[in-house]
C-alpha cells in the first residue's frame, strides 16, 4: 500500500494516537497560510515536506524548514518519475 505521510497521519489520529500537527495544502499561498496558523498556535519552527512515494525526498530538496523569522521557503521539491 502506497500512502502519503498526510494520509497516514490521518489514520492514526483517527484511532487516537498522537501525531504532530499540520496540514496538507497544494500551494505556496496556503502553505504559507497554514505556517502563519502554526506560528500564531504557538510553533516555534514548521517544515514544509514534498509527499512523494519514494524514498530520498529530503536528499533531493524536498523537506525545508522555517521559522517565523525568517521568510518562507522559495524552492519547489522536485520528484523523479
Amino acid at each position: 500500500m502506497k500512502i502519503h505521510e498526510y494520509q497516514a497521519k490521518n489514520i492514526l489520529k483517527k484511532y487516537g494516537v498522537a501525531v504532530p500537527r499540520g496540514e496538507m495544502v497544494e500551494t505556496r499561498e496556503a502553505a504559507e497560510a497554514a505556517a502563519r496558523k502554526l506560528f500564531d498556535a504557538g510553533a516555534t519552527g514548521v517544515v514544509v515536506k514534498a509527499q512523494i512515494h519514494a524514498g530520498g525526498r529530503g536528499k533531493g530538496g524536498g523537506v525545508k524548514i522555517a521559522n517565523p523569522s525568517r521568510k518562507p521557503p522559495s524552492s519547489r521539491a522536485r520528484s523523479s518519475a
